[in-house]
């Protein structure tokens, strides 16, 4: 069986995951990691997620999107400085534009996938 436990204050919270760790009881604490308690962090449903194979290639997808959008605005930038505004960009600098927003976009949404797949493996293992 599992088990949802949920308190008005953080504080609450991770005294009441403490108090399931002391008695051997495997728990995923949500919320965001800033505001758990430093002794209780490796228990977060961000940290359990980021050591799982899903969630260390979502990691490395979702990086290189952001890559790519960084790459796409850099050469969007260029364009303007060339080009003037994007009505007067030759076809071919478009869509080139346009393919690596689709690019970024489409790994994006792996990653999104992924980490999906990372959160419903830690939450299917706590008791």
């Amino acid at each position: 069986k599992q088990l949802l436990a949920c308190a008005n204050t953080n504080i609450a919270v991770d005294n009441v995951v403490e108090g399931l760790i002391l008695r051997g009881v495997r728990v995923v604490r949500v919320g965001r990691p800033v505001k758990i308690r430093e002794e209780l962090r490796h228990v977060s449903l961000d940290m359990l997620v980021a050591e799982t194979e899903a969630g260390r290639e979502a990691a490395r997808v979702r990086s290189a999107s952001l890559q790519v959008r960084a790459q796409k605005q850099q050469r969007d930038m260029e364009a303007q400085r060339v080009f003037g505004k994007w009505t007067s960009f030759p076809r071919k600098v478009k869509d080139l534009l346009k393919t690596m927003t689709e690019q970024a976009d489409s790994m994006w949404k792996k990653a999104e996938k992924l980490q999906e797949k990372a959160v419903k493996q830690v939450l299917d293992g706590c008791d």
